[in-house]
C-alpha cells in the first residue's frame, strides 16, 4: 500500500509501507486544494472496504466494499452500532466484487443510504438487509428468492422495485417484504417463466395505504385470487396487475405467457 499526496491532481509527494517518503516537487500549496490517496500498487483488493468519501464531521458519505457481505457486515441490532457511530451517514454503497447475496442485517438502519450499486449478480436477500434505509431504487435481475423477514420495510424513500427472476411464495407468513413503504410507486414480481404463488403472505405490502402505486406480479391461475386477496390487504390504493407466468387458463380463459390476466384498481370517490 501507498500513499499519495496530490496539489491539483499532481503527484507531489509519496509514502510507501516501510515509511520511505519522497518529495517530488516543493512550493507553497493551499490545503484547501491537497488530496490525499492510498493505493494498493499492482494488487487487485478482493475484500475490504474503501471509503471513497466524507462531510464535513468526517463520518464516510460513500463506501466501495469488496468481497462478502456476512451477517451484520456493517450494523448489527441496536442503536448503538448504526445510529452513533460511523455509517450513520453513509448515502451511496458500491458493492465491486459481483457480491451474489445480501446477508441478514447487512445493511439495515443505515438510515442515510440511498443508492446501492453494483446489485446486477445478488440472486438472494436474507433478514432486513436493506431495511430502514432511504434506497430510492431496488432492482435485483437476478434474485430468485425473497421469502425472508423485512428485507426491505420501513423504507419512507423507495419507489421503484424490480425482481423479474423470483419464483415461489411471495413470502411467507409475517415477512413483511415492503412494510410501511409510503412512497412505493412501481414494483414487479416474477416474469415469464418466474411465477409466484401465494403462502399466507398477507403482510406483504402492510401500510402502503398510499393512492398512485402499481404493484405488477406473474403467477398461474390458480394463484391469481389468493395473490390478489393477500396484495389487496395491504396495498388498500394500489393498482394490482398480474400477468400469466406461463400458458395457464383463468376462469374460462386461456392465457400465453406473458399476458395480462386481470387488473384491479380502487375508484376513488370525494
Amino acid at each position: 500500500m501507498s500513499t499519495s499526496i496530490k496539489y491539483k491532481g499532481e503527484v507531489i509527494a509519496t509514502i510507501n509501507d516501510n515509511a520511505e517518503r519522497a518529495i517530488t516537487t516543493g512550493g507553497n500549496y493551499c490545503e484547501a486544494d491537497i488530496i490525499i490517496e492510498n493505493t494498493k500498487d499492482g494488487v487487485e483488493l478482493s475484500d475490504g472496504i474503501i471509503v471513497k468519501s466524507r462531510d464535513t464531521q468526517g463520518f464516510p458519505t460513500e463506501l466501495d466494499i469488496y468481497g462478502e457481505l456476512w451477517e451484520n457486515a456493517l450494523s448489527y441490532k441496536g442503536s448503538y452500532y448504526y445510529e452513533t457511530l460511523g455509517w450513520r451517514n453513509v448515502r451511496q454503497i458500491n458493492l465491486k466484487t459481483n457480491q451474489s447475496a445480501l446477508s441478514a442485517r447487512c445493511f439495515n438502519g443505515f438510515a442515510n443510504l440511498e443508492f446501492v450499486t453494483g446489485l446486477e449478480n445478488v440472486s438472494t436477500v436474507s433478514a432486513y438487509c436493506l431495511c430502514s434505509t432511504r434506497i430510492l431504487d431496488i432492482n435485483l435481475p437476478s434474485a430468485v428468492s425473497i421469502a425472508c423477514e423485512q428485507p426491505f420495510s420501513s423504507n419512507p424513500a423507495l419507489q421503484t422495485a424490480s425482481f423479474p427472476k423470483i419464483s415461489g411464495n411471495l413470502t411467507a407468513g409475517t415477512y413483511a417484504l415492503f412494510r410501511n413503504c409510503t412512497a412505493l410507486k412501481d414494483v414487479v414480481l416474477g416474469g415469464v417463466g418466474h411465477g409466484l404463488r401465494n403462502n399466507n403472505s398477507a403482510n406483504a405490502f402492510q401500510g402502503c395505504t398510499q393512492s398512485g402505486l402499481t404493484i405488477c406480479v406473474y403467477c398461474n391461475g390458480t394463484n391469481v385470487n389468493p395473490l390478489m386477496a393477500a396484495i389487496r390487504n395491504g396495498a388498500t390504493n394500489a393498482t394490482i396487475i398480474v400477468r400469466a407466468s406461463e400458458d395457464t387458463d383463468y376462469g374460462n380463459t386461456s392465457y400465453a405467457a406473458g399476458e395480462m390476466i386481470i387488473t384491479s384498481s380502487v375508484e376513488v370517490t370525494e
